[in-house]
């Protein structure tokens, strides 16, 4: 079993695990908030599964207020289960059926699409969550879409080899996207967009540098968390369309 295998497989371990906690409290379990932080967070922390996370894990930092939550909007404790269940879905049938070879990173590629982007950004604006929280999964989408251009064009995990820092990935997928343009007529219209993306990614790293340093006032953290937020996603989604027509143009020349 390669790396890439065990990852998964820890973190399905995991998924099942916070899966069974929620189930079993819904019924009257005990209350084990520590622990559904400590996986909520380490499911938090994987970067390639933004999109399949279920929306509860995004929205409820603390068991307490997903509780109160459900308690409300759902009114039956079968109807809670079955919630639990379908948001889980996803996730862990991916993890449970990810078998890493050497067609993993297309395959990893190809769910990363743009009606998915979109369908993630409308979700993330969509849901209430800390303004910390919301900023750091924008990047979290930029770095999967710059990952999943890398990984695909060199058909190979090695080359990033897992690096997710976000300037770095940045800078590498630009590479990928010049290099693929190389032979095209599209070079000004590449340059240009990854000029824009550039940009925004530089709006990006100061919003970030703010929320670094500290000192942002409370009252304006979500706000600044938004914008950075959107320009993260705005930069991934120039970058992936770029991605895309050239992958169009290369899959359609003449042999």
């Amino acid at each position: 079993m390669n790396t890439q295998q065990q990852d998964n497989s820890s973190l399905l371990a995991r998924a099942r695990e916070l899966r069974a906690l929620l189930l079993d409290y819904i019924a009257g379990g005990p209350a084990q908030a520590p622990k559904y932080k400590q996986l909520r967070d380490e499911l938090l922390a994987a970067t390639s599964l933004q999109s399949l996370l279920p929306p509860l894990l995004g929205k409820y930092e603390k068991l307490d207020d997903l509780w109160h939550a459900m308690k409300y909007q759902v009114p039956s404790k079968i109807e809670r289960q079955e919630l639990i269940r379908k948001e889980f879905e996803p996730l862990i049938e991916t993890l449970d059926g990810s078998a890493q070879s050497a067609s993993s990173a297309e395959t990893e590629f190809r769910a990363v699409n743009t009606s998915q982007l979109l369908k993630g950004w409308l979700r993330l604006n969509e849901q209430a969550m800390e303004p910390k929280r919301r900023l750091s999964n924008g990047v979290k989408v930029l770095v999967q879409v710059c990952s999943s251009i890398i990984d695909v064009h060199y058909r190979s995990l090695e080359i990033r080899g897992g690096n997710t820092d976000p300037t770095q990935v940045f800078e590498m997928a630009k590479d990928v996207l010049f290099a693929s343009s190389a032979e095209t007529d599209k070079q000004i219209l590449v340059a240009d967009t990854v000029a824009g993306a550039s940009a925004l990614f530089k709006s990006l790293d100061e919003i970030r540098e703010q929320f670094a340093r500290g000192g942002v006032p409370e009252k304006e953290q979500p706000a600044l968390a938004s914008a950075g937020a959107d320009l993260a996603l705005n930069s991934a989604m120039a970058l992936l369309s770029c991605w895309q027509m050239l992958r169009t143009l290369h899959d359609t020349a003449p042999a």
